[in-house]
């Protein structure tokens, strides 16, 4: 006769294999960034101030930070700008918000218009220093 808890034990071993295999992966290879972060805001305007027409802004900043070793390398970060104001308050590196690695940077601005094409446009300043004290950057793009 069938009780309904045949199985039970069965589903309980997986349940258990499935949550250490999260906790592993959770754990796993140490995914966090051996770089120091700072978080980092700004506004990216055309060079009068006015906002940037754009249906979305994206910003990139290549850490030119010294690698620790040879197979560890300081990665890039990027924002997303809200075209209404030209404001970005989340700069990330490995994960939403979690800032920029210290030391200098270049950046890259891309702006991608109704039709869906991203295009890459020269900013002001092209290179700033994360954790030199100030961490609100002002960019400008050059008006069309």
């Amino acid at each position: 006769m069938y009780s309904g808890n045949q199985f039970w034990p069965r589903r309980s071993s997986i349940g258990i294999v499935l949550v250490g295999l999260a906790l592993t992966a959770m754990v796993g290879c140490g995914g966090g960034n051996p770089f120091d972060q700072v978080k980092v805001s700004g506004k990216v305007t055309y060079e009068d101030g006015s906002p940037i027409e754009a249906e979305q802004i994206r910003l990139v900043f290549d850490s030119q930070a010294k690698s620790i070793d040879k197979a560890t390398h300081p990665r890039p970060g990027n924002a997303t700008v809200d075209v209404q104001t030209g404001e970005f308050t989340c700069a990330s590196t490995l994960k939403f918000g979690d800032g920029l690695v210290v030391g200098p940077h270049k950046v890259r601005v891309y702006v991608t218009d109704a039709s869906g094409v991203e295009n890459a446009v020269d900013v002001t300043p092209a290179e700033i220093e994360v954790g030199s004290g100030s961490t609100t950057f002002d960019f400008k793009v050059k008006k069309p």
